[in-house]
């Protein structure tokens, strides 16, 4: 399952306990998630970096650089967790 706008707000609408949100992310970083845990750890980061949110236009640099960071770290943290092992397969040739 990919994350989108619409499955954010069906993780929400689950009432995700905190706790369950920890172990969703020490499963995913230790290579013992299930799907399940990297969605929610997905929906997690999109939440806290504001992924899916317009930044004001009435904002300063400093804050629109702020969130614009947030935003980056939230694309390649997904980025990777959504690459294939047939992708990874390749960057690692592709290194070499």
């Amino acid at each position: 399952m990919s994350i989108r706008k619409d499955h954010l707000t069906d993780t929400v609408s689950r009432a995700v306990t905190l706790p369950r949100i920890i172990r969703a992310y020490k499963a995913t970083f230790s290579a013992n998630a299930t799907q399940e845990d990297v969605d929610i750890v997905l929906d997690d980061l999109a939440t806290f970096t504001r992924f899916y949110e317009v930044t004001d236009a009435t904002s300063s640099p400093e804050a629109v650089s702020y969130i614009e960071g947030l935003r980056t770290v939230f694309h390649r943290i997904r980025g990777h967790l959504r690459m294939t092992d047939a992708a990874l397969s390749a960057m690692e040739r592709n290194a070499d």
